[in-house]
């Protein structure tokens, strides 16, 4: 899921935490991160994070986001209670000097 991000971000959010609960299964948001907020410090506990390094980019942008973004995972396959760093921009990287 990549929700809006404006003030109904924690919405999102805790909806995908509480399917997660309730229907089972996996969820997972692309998100900026909001770790000054009180919905980031309940739901961090019960979800695994993935802070990305680097701007996220899409449609291969000259410059990507210039906010910090993580990917959150909540239910079954989530390691509940741990983070992790997707260096994307080495990922980045890697693909031009692919494509070139």
């Amino acid at each position: 899921m990549n929700p809006p991000f404006d003030r109904n971000l924690s919405v999102w959010v805790k909806k995908a935490a509480a399917e997660a609960k309730i229907n089972g299964g996996t969820k997972v948001c692309l998100i900026p991160v909001r770790s000054n907020t009180k919905w980031w410090a309940e739901l961090s506990i019960e979800s695994e994070i993935r802070f990305i390094n680097g701007e996220v980019n899409f449609n291969d942008e000259k410059r990507g986001l210039w906010m910090g973004m993580c990917i959150i995972i909540f239910g079954e396959k989530a390691k509940k209670g741990t983070f992790s760093i997707i260096d994307y921009r080495s990922i980045r990287e890697k693909e031009k000097q692919m494509n070139n």
